[in-house]
């Protein structure tokens, strides 16, 4: 049966999951002057709807087991159950009315694939939760919300991320085209790991010139597979890259591996904020009073302990030293103004 796309399809979510929505449009490239919110929309429910179909699925086969293990009898009163127990989980919750929500819009579009999609949807999965198009997509944009930073990009980048995941247990070369412009020819991808805290994906990778290098997955436009025979080349790496893998997963790997000795001299402010403060934090290797050893790199222990003013003086290298006086040089000048 074929099923008229809607031209356009209204939703109603809670302001929790319109302001994760909205934060992701901009955080994801898609908010220029204003969010792009049917870009956005038509993009997340292109590449999550197998997923959070295999979810759905997942759950109402958990349903079907409890029943079977309460030994509700006739079976055949089973599948009317789990629908009446579907309608009750998944309908448009009487307290959304109460709490803060909003209304929002979108047009279906062909270009993501997301008019397939509502079409699927249409056709075998609206009877399975007993809800309506808007409910089920309702629905979508609620599971979406509730995962984490890092697993969101990956469902708004998942042909990138599925590519290299793919180039990857294939160990194949790539290439890569980056939103800037770019163009990485010849990368060996190592793997795709979290930031520290867990807000963004980045890729491990051996340039062609033999550097260690890391990407945001945000910054890919796209991904070439090649065979790395019809480069004559062979997809390996010495100890010295694993090593330097290894030291990015430990320290951060949004920072390009160059680890060197940082040296920071503490007050007691300092360190009670160092404890507090975990983004890109560095790990210590070596304390003394207040006077903490770092093996990371200069450009993150520039970005965390630019943070600290006074309480907190970095006394080595004299590099990263002379980089923090000019940078709260240039805050004061600014003030001055």
């Amino acid at each position: 049966m074929y099923y008229d796309l809607p031209d356009k399809i209204t939703l109603t979510i809670s302001k929790q999951v319109s302001d994760v929505l909205e934060n992701d449009m901009r955080m994801f490239g898609f908010c220029q002057t204003k969010p792009n919110v049917s870009g956005f929309l038509n993009t997340l429910f292109a590449n999550f709807f197998e997923q959070f179909q295999a979810e759905q699925d997942q759950r109402l086969n958990a349903m079907n087991d409890i029943l079977e293990k309460y030994q509700i009898k006739p079976v055949s009163k089973r599948g009317e159950l789990i629908h009446d127990l579907s309608a009750l989980l998944y309908s448009q919750p009487v307290s959304l009315k109460k709490i803060e929500s909003k209304t929002i819009a979108y047009r279906p579009s062909k270009k993501s694939h997301a008019d397939d999609v509502i079409r699927a949807i249409e056709q075998t999965e609206l009877s399975k939760l007993n809800t309506t198009l808007s409910g089920y997509l309702r629905l979508m944009c609620n599971a979406y919300a509730e995962k984490r930073r890092v697993e969101r990009e990956q469902i708004i980048f998942l042909s990138q991320y599925q590519k290299l995941r793919r180039a990857i247990s294939q160990k194949k070369f790539v290439t890569i085209f980056g939103t800037n412009g770019k163009v990485y020819e010849n990368e060996i991808p190592y793997s795709i790991e979290p930031s520290k805290d867990e807000t963004a994906n980045y890729l491990l990778t051996k340039t062609a010139s033999g550097a260690i290098s890391t990407i945001h997955l945000y910054n890919i436009k796209d991904v070439r597979i090649i065979n790395p025979k019809t480069i004559g080349q062979e997809y390996t790496f010495s100890q010295t890259d694993l090593d330097a893998f290894h030291s990015m997963i430990t320290h951060g790997v949004q920072y390009r591996f160059q680890t060197t000795n940082i040296t920071v001299q503490f007050t007691e402010e300092g360190a009670s904020m160092f404890q507090s403060i975990k983004h890109n934090r560095p790990v210590p290797v070596r304390e003394e009073d207040l006077i903490t050893e770092f093996d990371c790199s200069e450009e993150q222990a520039f970005q965390y302990f630019r943070r600290f003013g006074k309480d907190a003086v970095v006394i080595a290298p004299v590099t990263l030293n002379e980089r923090l006086k000019e940078f709260y040089k240039n805050a004061i000048e600014a003030y001055e103004e």
